[in-house]
C-alpha cells in the first residue's frame, strides 16, 4: 500500500477527515482541555485507522481520566499493523484502570518495532503498571523502547512486570527509561539493574534519574560491555560528590562507548566529585562524541584539571560539548582544559560554555591555542564572558575566530560589554556563513537591542539567528 500521511492539531478537523487508508498519522492535541469526552471523540475516528503503520499522538495535559483512557485503549486495539508508535499521554488523571485499558490496546501491537510511551505524572499504581509490563512482553519485535513512567504511584510489584516485559523483548537495542519518583525499593532497583545488564543486544541506553534513585549504585546497570551509546540525566538532583562517584564507577565498565552524554548540572559537585568522574571517563577511550553538562557546581581549578586529564584520552573525538559555566574555575583550570582540547585533531564540532568563572587572559590564551590546533572545526559555540578577560584578551578571541579557516557556523553568547560585532576581524571574515547570537547574559533589553542592531548590519551572512 502506498504511504498516506496526515497530521492534525485540531480535533474537529480530525473528526471530519476520511482516514481509512491513512498509514502515517500525527495528532498534536496536547494542552487542549479535551477531557474524557474529547478523547472519546478522537478515539472514534482513530478506531477507523486500521491501516496505520506509524502513529504519533500528543494528548498530554488534557485532564484525561479512566473513561477517556478506556476509549483510547479500545481504539489503539484496532491499529494492529503499527510498527512505530509514540504516545505522549503525560500529566493527566489516569489511574490503574485507565492504564490497564491502554495496556489492553498495546497487547495487539504484534508487529511493533519502535514504541514510545509517556505516562509520567499521572496517578498509576502497581496494577496499571503491571498490565503495561505484561503488554510489553507481547511486543517481541521491539528494538526501540522509550518508557517514561516517573512520578506515579507504583512500586516493586509494578516494576516486576516491567522487568518481565524487558526480558521478553530481547531484541531491544535502544532503550530509554524514567521510573523515578515512585515507590520502588532498593531491592526493586537491584532487580532492574540485573535486568538491564542482561539485555545482550542493548547498544543505546538513556536513563533519567531523581535524587533518591538507587539505579546506579550496584554498578550492574552499566556492566553491559556492548553499550555504545549512553545518556544519563541527573540535573538539579543534589547527588553531590558521592553520587558522581557512583557514576564514575559505572562508567569504568563502559569501555565500548562511542557516544556519552551526562547531565549533572546543579548538583553541588566539588573537585572531589570531578576527580571521581574523571577516573570513570578515563576508561571510555573509544568516544567519538562527548557531552558533559557540569555547569552550576563548585569544581574549581582542581576539578577542571581532573576533567582535563580524562579528556586527553579521547583522541577520536569529533563532537564535544563541555558546559562549565558558574564553577569558580580560574586560569589554571581553564589552561588545563585548553591543553586537553589541543589534542583533538579530528574535532569538527565544539561547544564550550565557560562564562561566569574566574579566569582571565592567561586562561583565554590556552583556549585560543587549542582552537588554532583544532583546525578542522566547522561548527563552534563559545561563551567566555563574565570572567576577568581584558579588552586585549577579547581582541585575541576575535582574531582567533576569524583565522579558523574551516569555521562556517559560529554561535556566541554575549554579555553587556562584548565587542564581537565591532571587530574588523569578524566583520571581514569570509568563511563564517551562519552566526547565532545569544543575548541571555545581557542585563537589559537595551543592551540586547544594541547588539542585535549591529548584527543585522552584517549583510553577507547566509543566515542570522538570535536568541534572547
Amino acid at each position: 500500500m502506498q504511504e498516506q500521511k496526515k497530521a492534525f492539531d485540531n480535533l474537529e478537523q480530525f473528526k471530519k477527515s476520511n482516514l481509512r487508508d491513512t498509514t502515517h498519522l500525527t495528532l498534536n492535541l496536547g494542552e487542549q482541555q479535551l477531557g474524557d469526552e474529547g478523547v472519546k471523540d478522537m478515539s472514534v475516528n482513530l478506531s477507523k485507522c486500521t491501516e496505520l503503520s506509524h502513529l504519533v499522538i500528543y494528548i498530554y495535559e488534557n485532564q484525561i481520566g479512566n473513561e477517556g483512557a478506556k476509549s483510547f485503549g479500545q481504539a489503539l486495539g484496532n491499529c494492529k499493523k503499527l510498527i512505530d508508535c509514540k504516545l505522549w499521554i503525560y500529566q493527566n488523571l489516569i489511574e490503574d484502570a485507565g492504564a490497564s485499558y491502554i495496556a489492553a490496546g498495546l497487547c495487539n501491537f504484534n508487529l511493533i518495532t519502535s514504541l514510545g510511551l509517556s505516562l509520567l505524572k499521572n496517578n498509576i499504581g502497581d496494577e496499571g503498571v503491571y498490565d503495561i509490563g505484561l503488554a510489553l512482553s507481547k511486543c517481541q519485535n521491539l528494538t526501540n523502547l522509550k518508557l517514561w513512567l516517573h512520578t506515579n504511584q507504583f512500586g516493586d510489584k509494578g516494576l516486576s512486570a516491567i522487568i518481565i516485559g524487558l526480558n521478553s523483548c530481547d531484541k531491544i537495542n535502544d532503550l530509554g527509561l524514567s521510573l523515578s519518583k515512585n515507590k520502588i525499593t532498593d531491592e526493586g532497583y537491584e532487580k532492574l539493574d540485573q535486568c538491564l545488564s542482561g539485555l545482550t543486544n542493548l547498544k543505546s541506553l538513556l536513563c533519567v534519574f531523581s535524587d533518591n534513585e538507587k539505579l546506579l549504585k550496584s554498578r550492574e546497570i552499566l556492566n553491559c560491555k556492548n553499550i555504545k551509546v549512553l545518556t544519563l540525566s541527573f540535573c538539579n538532583q543534589q547527588i553531590g560528590d558521592e553520587g558522581v562517584k557512583s557514576i564514575g564507577m559505572s562508567l569504568s565498565q563502559c569501555t565500548e562507548l562511542t557516544y556519552l552524554c551526562i547531565f549533572i548540572c546543579g548538583n553541588q559537585i566539588s573537585n572531589e566529585g570531578a576527580q571521581n568522574l574523571s577516573l570513570g571517563l578515563g576508561y571510555c577511550k573509544k568516544l567519538e562524541e562527548l557531552q558533559l553538562y557540569i555547569q552550576y557546581n563548585q569544581i574549581g581549578n582542581l576539578g577542571a584539571s581532573s576533567i582535563s586529564t580524562s579528556l586527553k584520552n579521547f583522541t577520536q573525538i569529533r563532537n564535544l560539548i563541555l558546559c562549565l559555566q558558574e564553577n569558580s574555575i580560574g586560569d589554571n583550570g581553564i589552561c588545563e582544559i585548553g591543553l586537553a582540547l589541543s589534542k583533538y585533531k579530528n574535532l569538527t564540532k565544539l561547544k564550550l560554555l565557560a562564562h561566569t568563572n574566574q579566569f582571565g587572559d592567561i586562561g583565554v590564551n590556552a583556549i585560543l591555542q587549542s582552537l588554532n590546533d583544532c583546525n578542522k572545526i566547522s561548527h563552534l559555540s563559545l561563551s567566555l564572558s563574565q570572567n576577568k578577560i581584558t579588552d586585549e584578551g577579547y581582541q585575541k578571541i576575535y582574531q582567533c575566530l576569524s583565522n579558523l579557516t574551516n569555521l562556517i557556523s559560529l554561535a556566541y553568547v554575549f554579555s553587556d560589554n562584548e565587542r564581537l560585532l565591532k571587530s574588523t576581524d569578524i566583520l571581514n571574515c569570509q568563511n563564517i556563513k551562519v552566526l547565532t547570537l545569544n543575548f541571555c547574559l545581557c542585563s537589559s533589553k537595551q543592551e540586547d537591542f544594541k547588539h542585535q542592531r549591529k548584527a543585522f548590519k552584517i549583510k553577507r551572512l547566509v543566515k542570522l539567528l538570535k536568541y534572547g
